[in-house]
């Protein structure tokens, strides 16, 4: 017989698997741009409609405009406003099904395999994906890392040719951090690009997604073991092989997977949209135990997050 351990973890997936929002209950469930709506309203207000002049909780709705107008001052308020579906040309329900298919799919989604799904162009499925990827980033990036920390850097990009590989090269420089339990299980990921890894661009950047006093877990790196702030834990490799493996091992995962997605999803990408890519991963990683919602916290995210112009993004 299987042990208890092994149910209460299967109980755990079953629950979950009940839980799962199916592409039929997805196209049931909204199915109209009213649907839509209603979903974003009850985000938008979930105690019940107040108005942002008066306060009143009063409103008639203008279908014609899909429009929320405050009985008192005659305010209207539209459910998109102030949030990143504002003033898209693209429907709610293009935006939903776009959501939905990012929430499920582990690698990430491409702007190509966007485009064929929703039958939009290019440049409208790219621009709703780094719109999404900005609510991904907004939604942890107040999240300060704390506890024992795995550091490490990482070069991503395409091989420059003529030039050495690893450091020194013109690859993008990845200050990659785990939070890991003291049995060395992974918590909560955050990475950021940075010009080079000397101190005075590292430590800002580091202090930005790490508390300070934690603990640092890094390899001999001369930069990462001498941060002030933190307390360090150094393995030096050529020392300690087996050592270095077992306690970097998370990092290293994190760093391999990163690479992976955006090697395979996306076939590599420019410098300038990499912390956009880094982010939407990071994202997932740190959802991983709650995949079933991803759906539901993502919208949510698109509502909190603050409209997004195209020059925004292109700069």
């Amino acid at each position: 017989m299987f042990g208890g351990d092994f149910m209460d973890r299967s109980k755990k997936v079953l629950k979950k698997r009940k839980q799962d929002l199916s592409i039929p209950k997805f196209q049931e469930l909204f199915n109209t741009e009213q649907a839509c709506h209603d979903y974003l309203f009850k985000l938008k207000w979930p105690n019940g409609f107040v108005c942002s002049k008066c306060g009143h909780n009063e409103y008639y709705f203008v279908k014609k405009n899909s429009l929320y107008q405050c009985k008192c001052c005659k305010k209207q308020h539209s459910v998109t406003a102030g949030t990143l579906f504002h003033s898209s040309h693209v429907s709610l329900r293009q935006w939903f099904w776009a959501i939905y298919l990012i929430s499920r799919d582990k690698r990430g989604y491409s702007a190509v395999a966007l485009k064929n799904a929703l039958n939009v162009s290019y440049p409208t499925a790219w621009l709703m994906l780094q719109k999404i990827r900005t609510a991904m980033a907004n939604k942890d990036k107040d999240y300060i890392l704390s506890g024992i920390i795995i550091i490490d850097d990482a070069f991503f990009g395409g091989k420059t040719e003529g030039k050495k590989r690893g450091r020194g090269t013109e690859q993008s420089n990845v200050l990659v951090n785990v939070s890991v339990t003291e049995k060395n299980q992974p918590l909560f990921v955050k990475m950021q690009v940075v010009e080079n890894m000397k101190k005075e661009q590292v430590l800002p950047a580091v202090q930005g997604m790490v508390e300070s006093g934690a603990i640092l877990r890094s390899d001999a790196h001369r930069t990462l073991a001498n941060l002030e702030g933190y307390q360090h834990q150094v393995i030096i490799a050529s020392k300690d092989k087996d050592k270095a493996k077992q306690v970097l091992h998370w990092v290293n995962v994190v760093i391999s997977n990163a690479k992976s997605a955006i090697l395979g999803t996306y076939h590599g990408l420019p410098d300038k949209h990499l912390q956009k890519y880094l982010d939407e991963y990071c994202y997932r990683f740190n959802r991983r135990f709650c995949e079933h919602q991803i759906f539901s916290k993502l919208v949510k995210a698109c509502v909190m997050a603050k409209p997004i112009a195209l020059a925004e993004i292109t700069l």
